[in-house]
């Protein structure tokens, strides 16, 4: 998309937003770890001063670290923009209690039918106090194939980017149990309908709008605007069209290239995520991240319990069920599908971390290890042009699959 359809698309839906100046307008929008558009928000900023709208942001970062100041201005491409940011706040999330305010419940029969019965408990729906200060609430999120909720944007911005921790365990333990390859790349999940179902609460208090922008590695394909599941239903259409890449076939062993924006393994995670269905049984999935240091700080239950099988949790219950949910849901996500049987785990495909995670620690949370001064990815090594290897760069928001499988999508 070029510059002046952004700014058609930005102003026409300025134009019949439901506030009058002085409004004042809170952007939900995504952190580093996902690929943007800062040329939507320039619009945005430059529309809302025309309209006499006072615009400011909130960083959907569910559990993800706080962006620093300098990683915002770089994000949102701040230089050379200084006159539309000047007076913008652009706040970070928090699951601290202190900043989160109660939307109601989700009653435990509503989480029974929209889960499909996996789930049984009532959820409590909290998000930002930061929301509620302000007229207009407006999403700007992309959308991608998602390994929890199918994919990304729409609600999914508030839950789990603006929410408390309870929807966030619930919605990435859902996902856990319907399994990445049920899930991953399709618009309307269980984990959807949950996210959604609570999104009615928000907007019993404030309006919603959504922009959903669609990129790919060759750019922004499409911007969608209107309300948070129409705009996120027709990106979603597209994002499968550009981010969907059909293998004529599987292959033993996948190397993904970490980027650079995951610096540590509950966002680097993705990598198997989005490459696991293209892997033979028996296979491997080298996560090929020199820079990585980090497995998941936020989240230390990871570092108790490694990377295992959903099977293996729950046929050990007992003892893992007082385990942080979501901690439990990207152990499985990273491992992938395996079976747990007299004892014994078996992975479908092993997964090799190539990092600066040291290998005894690799070791001790079940992961293997490649000394990442080995790979050089642009030569192909140290496996070389072996046709049953398949490389992938800046892995992580593209999706793989085989393409016998169109006809599932």
């Amino acid at each position: 998309m070029d510059a002046a359809s952004i700014r058609e698309i930005v102003r026409t839906s300025v134009e019949e937003w439901p506030v009058q100046a002085p409004a004042r307008v809170l952007g939900i929008i995504p952190d580093k770890t996902r690929t943007f558009a800062p040329q939507v928000i320039h619009e945005l900023l430059a529309s809302c001063r025309d309209r006499g709208y006072h615009l400011d942001f909130l960083v959907a970062t569910g559990t993800h670290l706080a962006m620093t100041e300098a990683e915002s201005a770089y994000f949102l491409k701040t230089a050379g923009h200084e006159d539309l940011f000047r007076d913008a706040v652009i706040a970070n999330h928090s699951t601290d209690p202190s900043h989160l305010t109660s939307l109601g419940t989700l009653e435990a029969s509503t989480v029974r039918e929209l889960s499909n019965g996996l789930l049984s408990h009532e959820i409590p729906v909290r998000m930002n106090s930061l929301a509620l200060e302000y007229d207009l609430l407006v999403i700007i999120g992309p959308v991608f194939p998602h390994e929890v909720i199918g994919m990304s944007g729409g609600w999914k911005y508030f839950f789990p980017g603006i929410s408390g921790t309870e929807l966030i365990d619930h919605s990435h333990w859902l996902g856990a149990l319907l399994g990445i390859s049920a899930v991953i790349g399709r618009s309307e999940t269980p984990v959807r309908r949950l996210v959604e179902k609570a999104g009615e609460m928000v907007l019993a208090k404030r309006p919603v709008l959504c922009f959903s922008p669609v990129l790919s590695p060759r750019g922004l394909h499409g911007l969608y605007h209107g309300d948070p599941v129409q705009s996120h239903r027709a990106a979603a259409r597209l994002s499968r069209e550009v981010n969907v890449v059909w293998t004529d076939r599987i292959y033993r062993r996948v190397v993904a290239q970490c980027p650079t924006k995951y610096d540590e393994l509950w966002t680097g995670g993705k990598l198997a995520y989005k490459t696991q269905e293209v892997v033979k049984a028996g296979g491997q999935i080298v996560l090929d991240a020199p820079h990585l240091d980090l497995i998941a700080p936020q989240h230390p239950d990871v570092e108790k319990i490694g990377y295992h099988c959903l099977n293996y949790f729950l046929g050990q219950w007992d003892r893992f069920k007082d385990v942080e949910p979501s901690s439990l849901a990207h152990s499985t996500h990273v491992s992938g599908p395996g079976v747990y049987e007299n004892g014994v785990e078996t992975l479908l495909a092993r997964r090799v971390l190539s990092s600066k995670v040291a290998p005894d620690h690799c070791a001790k949370i079940n992961l293997d290890y490649l000394p990442p001064d080995s790979i050089d990815f642009s030569k192909h090594q140290p496996f070389g042009d072996d046709e049953d290897t398949l490389w992938v760069p800046q892995a992580g928001e593209q999706l793989y699959l085989p393409a016998e499988r169109k006809a599932e999508f």
